[in-house]
């Protein structure tokens, strides 16, 4: 375990969007049987949208564009952000440690990584680059450890604007992320009517489209429950939601 860094923002100066982001991820199980990225993003208040990643369609590679994702966090301009993902422990923490211990390996270790567990769990992930003057840092937290709920029970209760959407997650495969013809058939959507179904089919339906569609509304959705929970903890207890990593922390906090 490291020790915590000092955040420049004090109380007084406490502006909730400037400090905290989102990301999320979206799998396919590939041929092999493993679980494999095919898109992710990020959404902080310095990007007026969600920046995102898609996969090559020539070399399927996971693993480059979360290195990808990880460069593009390292900029100054992120310097003291805390990026939450929801179920990093328990899913996310997987690939990009993959994809960042087998960078490292073909080039001399070229992220410090360290992080952060509670029994076994990890908690947060600390990634900056070895011999970085700048000292630049991504801090990638999870977030199901404080909101230990869905984000559509979280979307509800904090009665954010952006709401879930739809999406065929049983339809991405290898040979379907830059599938384009007719809308998937109903089976491959979750708890979806026959008359909601009607009315989204399309003859021009292009995953790779709608796909990253609604990756950015999820993330958008995401980040509208991170300010919300953030500026209600503050207005209401005066605490800061980066200072606590567990909702069992939090409490003694209060």
């Amino acid at each position: 375990m490291i020790p915590l860094r000092t955040s420049k923002i004090k109380k007084k100066d406490f502006v909730v969007d400037r400090i905290i982001g989102s990301i999320y991820t979206e799998t396919f199980l590939d041929y092999d049987s493993i679980q494999k990225i095919y898109a992710l993003g990020y959404r902080i208040n310095l990007e007026n949208k969600p920046v995102t990643f898609y996969i090559d369609k020539d070399t399927k590679d996971s693993d480059k564009f979360i290195i990808d994702l990880i460069e593009a966090l390292l900029r100054s301009k992120y310097d003291e952000y805390t990026i939450y993902c929801h179920n990093l422990r328990g899913y996310d923490v997987v690939f990009i440690l993959k994809a960042l211990v087998k960078y490292n390996e073909i080039n001399n270790n070229y992220y410090k990584i360290n992080t952060i567990f509670r029994d076994s769990i990890i908690l947060e992930l600390i990634i900056s680059k070895l011999g970085d003057k700048s000292q630049n840092r991504v801090v990638i937290r999870d977030s199901f450890a404080m909101l230990n709920s869905s984000l559509e029970n979280l979307a509800y209760n904090f009665d954010v604007d952006t709401k879930k959407s739809i999406f065929p997650h049983e339809f991405a495969k290898r040979n379907t992320l830059f599938y384009k013809g007719d809308t998937p058939d109903i089976k491959y959507y979750v708890n979806l009517s026959n008359k909601a179904y009607n009315n989204l089919k399309v003859d021009n339906w292009s995953f790779k489209e709608e796909a990253l569609k609604y990756m950015s509304i999820y993330i958008n959705c995401w980040y509208e429950v991170l300010i919300k929970a953030a500026t209600n903890l503050f207005m209401k207890n005066n605490i800061q939601i980066l200072d606590y990593k567990t909702i069992s922390g939090l409490s003694y906090g209060l």
